[in-house]
């Protein structure tokens, strides 16, 4: 085969990675590498760092942003989606519902289910496909 071989490392969209300090969001953005500060939560302070990440998530949330919350262990992922699933007011996630139904009953996918009712969705790598 005479191909050429193509690697692209760029995002579709754009992606900003950072952190959170004092209410202020610094970040690095994936394909371009620009870097800036943006006020963020204003008067969050250092604390704790569940306390936090739920903080922002919900801000995220009342903004119509989208985020990804990684945690190191099954449980963790759980509890945290669960008390977003009872602290955020998001609409149900429906059509992940309706997939999720035909798959083979589980604790994490009925978990998953409950969660996804309040527009918060968790990933373990115990859901089996059918």
């Amino acid at each position: 085969m005479k191909a050429d071989f193509l690697v692209d490392h760029s995002r579709p969209m754009e992606l900003r990675m950072g952190y959170i300090s004092e209410g202020i969001y610094h970040y690095r953005t994936f394909n371009g590498g620009e870097q800036g500060n943006e006020e963020f939560i204003p008067g969050l302070k250092a604390g704790d760092n569940r306390e936090i990440m739920v903080a922002v998530a919900g801000y995220l949330a009342e903004s119509d942003e989208q985020s990804l919350v990684f945690l190191p262990d099954k449980d963790s992922t759980r509890r945290i989606a669960m008390r977003l699933y009872y602290e955020i007011d998001l609409p149900p996630a429906q059509k992940a519902i309706d997939e999720l139904k035909l798959l083979e009953d589980t604790n994490s996918r009925d978990a998953l289910l409950e969660t996804l009712e309040g527009g918060i969705a968790f990933h373990n790598a115990d859901l089996n496909m059918v």
